[in-house]
């Protein structure tokens, strides 16, 4: 893999370090609040981000903050029956997805998922409930309309307790094969992501998983996101104690996972400091005043007030990132002199 030619932009334009980074600290300086969003790096990136964020009473987020603030908001109140990612991989022989988008599918942590084969003799069975044909020869598609799929699910729940009070098989109904296969399972998991479930469905998938357990193995796994998101809510728990979405202030950090994202601060905050050092496309909510710092492969350079290059760990730069499920820390190894 070639290197990115490593170039410092103001308005687009190539200037010297010197000069962006001057450039910089007159928008933090003159700027009435400041946001800081993207948090696609890794642990030392964290540290020091957190570190300016607390001096300067700056709020911040995740690219992939809406996801897990969703969650996190029920699921702090609920609890639940979490699995880790070992888990399902070595001991599930039943795995249901509900919801999730082909991005979601297509990552390397649910690819790896669906991959590797599970430590029981027998072949493992995997469901997929969604809105959307996405062909793949390892998955059994349940089709549900959106507007649908809370409802389906909620009657699958009803199904299965109905099942174990009446102690009866239902058949001819299109959920019927799901409540085989959790019948037949020895150690089930329901994977879900929750950008674009709403909080009713969110809420049924967490305690249809509760009813589960009550009878058997069963226990869900909530795909968070890459881009190292489960190494900013852990840094962030260590700094403020509250998971994202955090804001500091003379007083301390304040967590409100519903004001504190770009849609909501970009109102009375000017400047946002965006960084992606991972993701070379990222979905960018633009504020009056914008920096960007990361991958010198991120398209649209020149949209922002200031560029600043940065290494990529795991290419440019040996680096720390915490796995997906938040159970364990990965080493990344660089792969080029730079």
């Amino acid at each position: 893999m070639q290197s990115e030619k490593q170039e410092f932009l103001i308005k687009g334009k190539p200037v010297p370090k010197e000069i962006a980074f001057n450039k910089i600290k007159i928008l933090v300086n003159n700027s009435k609040g400041i946001h800081i969003d993207g948090l696609s790096c890794d642990m030392d990136g964290l540290d020091q981000i957190f570190l300016f964020a607390e001096k300067n009473n700056a709020s911040l987020d995740h690219m992939n903050g809406k996801n897990i603030s969703k969650f996190l908001s029920i699921f702090q109140r609920t609890g639940g029956n979490i699995a880790s990612l070992g888990e399902v991989q070595r001991r599930s022989d039943y795995i249901l997805l509900i919801g999730l988008n082909k991005e979601s599918l297509d990552s390397n942590i649910i690819s790896s998922l669906l991959k590797k084969k599970n430590s029981f003799s027998r072949k493992r069975v995997i469901q997929f409930i969604s809105e959307s044909y996405m062909k793949r020869n390892e998955l059994s598609l349940i089709k549900v309309s959106r507007d649908k799929l809370s409802k389906e699910i909620e009657n699958l729940h009803f199904m299965f307790k109905s099942q174990i009070r009446n102690n009866i098989k239902i058949n001819k109904h299109k959920m019927s094969s799901v409540l085989e296969n959790i019948n037949n399972s020895s150690y089930g998991t329901i994977i879900f992501d929750s950008t674009n479930l709403d909080n009713f469905l969110i809420r049924e998938i967490i305690d249809f998983v509760k009813t589960l357990s009550d009878y058997k193995k069963f226990n869900f796994f909530h795909y968070g996101g890459e881009n190292n998101i489960s190494g900013a809510i852990q840094t962030s728990l260590w700094k403020t104690g509250f998971p994202l979405r955090v804001n500091f202030t003379d007083d301390g950090p304040i967590f409100n996972p519903l004001e504190f994202h770009s849609n909501k601060v970009k109102g009375h905050k000017e400047l946002q400091i965006y960084i992606s050092c991972f993701d070379d496309n990222p979905k960018v909510n633009f504020f009056k005043k914008n920096i960007l710092i990361g991958s010198s492969r991120i398209k649209n350079k020149e949209q922002f007030d200031v560029f600043i290059p940065s290494s990529i760990p795991g290419i440019d730069q040996d680096g720390l990132i915490v796995r997906s499920d938040g159970v364990c820390i990965q080493k990344l190894k660089k792969k080029n002199k730079s």
